[in-house]
């Protein structure tokens, strides 16, 4: 784009890499996907727990009919299924989407996962697709040590540069702050520093926030909490990942802190889809039945629908449900819970759309207490 972007000039619209746009232009939105990203930075190799083929054959290997049951046994110990970096091949998996009436994609990719805003842009203009792009840092294990060491005042510069498109980044503006990881076990020193910038920079720009947090830990309660603690709205905030381990009642603390609820592994289901030693994923049943419960309770407006997809087993050039899979394949199931399609569009249209417009900029965080 160019030029740095002014915050304030920002307000009430939505960032996508070609820029600022009404949020009533989202159309059908997927609000936490991957695009391009790289899953396999940071991990030892071979990581996979297969073994045969041998480990090492394994993990080198391209993802062919040939070896999808092995990659779907045990996805981490293939380096090429963690890698989405094909112009083309994304774009096609994209049309699909817009072709069953998509209409935005928010890509949570942060550096440590290959996060790559050109390729993004280059999809978006093929695609006519609106895409966000997130900014931050995932989990600190994944950090780079620099990013580890830095202060808050050096991660609230990066998130802000990211942001505001600063030609020193790369030009390109990112639309969401996120998705910022929370280890599952606790908060880790780095992350809490960095939810520390992140507040600063949300409440300095109106920008959306995402919060990475896995099952079965209930951290991304407690990022929110921090992130309140310093001036963020809660309604700025989406918590991710709830369906890696459906826990009703945190859903509904959640909503009632504010924030907004996120079920995002839909069609997730091979049963190596999660970390290693983790449980069988739930089922798309299960995930349906879980929104239909807490819509029934009144929560739709805290409801975020997605697939999470990272992976090219879950592209449907590899078998994959692909990205079109809640708009093609799951509304019949939603309405036999008591969803209709108005609801399911309050769901993937309204919400998403409230949730990305950027809001009025309100100045540095103000915490209400000292951690």
């Amino acid at each position: 784009m160019g030029r740095r972007l002014d915050p304030a000039a920002l307000t009430g619209k939505v960032v996508t890499v070609l820029g600022p746009v009404a949020p009533g232009e989202l159309g059908v939105c997927l609000p936490h996907e991957h695009v391009f990203c790289a899953l396999d930075r940071g991990l030892e190799w071979p990581a996979g727990a297969g073994d045969d083929p041998p480990p090492r054959a394994f993990a080198d290997e391209p993802v062919t009919p040939a070896n999808i049951e092995h990659v779907l046994r045990d996805p981490f110990g293939n380096r090429a299924n963690l890698r989405l970096d094909d112009v083309d091949e994304m774009a096609g998996e994209l049309l699909l989407f817009a072709a069953a009436g998509g209409g935005a994609v928010v890509d949570q990719t942060v550096d440590e996962l290959g996060r790559d805003l050109p390729a993004l842009a280059r999809v978006a203009r093929s695609t006519g697709l609106h895409i966000v792009a997130g900014c931050g840092h995932y989990v600190e294990e994944l950090w780079p040590q620099r990013s580890r060491e830095s202060t808050i005042d050096e991660l609230a510069a990066e998130l802000r540069a990211d942001l505001l498109a600063d030609p020193g980044r790369g030009g390109l503006p990112c639309g969401l702050i996120g998705e910022i990881g929370a280890s599952s076990d606790r908060i880790a020193p780095a992350e809490l520093r960095l939810l520390r910038a992140v507040a600063r920079v949300q409440r300095e720009t109106g920008a959306p926030v995402s919060i990475h947090s896995l099952a079965p830990g209930h951290m991304g309660l407690e990022a929110l909490l921090i992130l309140v603690e310093h001036g963020v709205e809660p309604g700025r905030v989406a918590i991710g990942h709830l369906d890696s381990g459906i826990d009703l009642d945190y859903c509904r603390e959640i909503a009632r802190a504010g924030a907004f609820i996120e079920f995002d592994w839909f069609g997730c289901s091979a049963p190596g889809a999660g970390a290693h030693g983790a449980d069988l994923p739930h089922s798309d049943r299960e995930r349906v039945a879980a929104v239909a419960k807490l819509s029934g309770e009144g929560l739709t407006d805290h409801l975020l629908l997605s697939h999470d997809i990272a992976m090219k087993m879950q592209l449907t050039a590899y078998g994959g449900f692909g990205y079109a899979h809640l708009c093609v394949n799951l509304p019949p199931f939603f309405a036999r819970r008591g969803i209709d399609a108005g609801a399911l569009r309050h769901m993937m249209v309204d919400n998403p759309a409230r949730w990305l417009t950027w809001a009025a900029p309100c100045g540095p965080d103000r915490p209400v207490s000292q951690r």
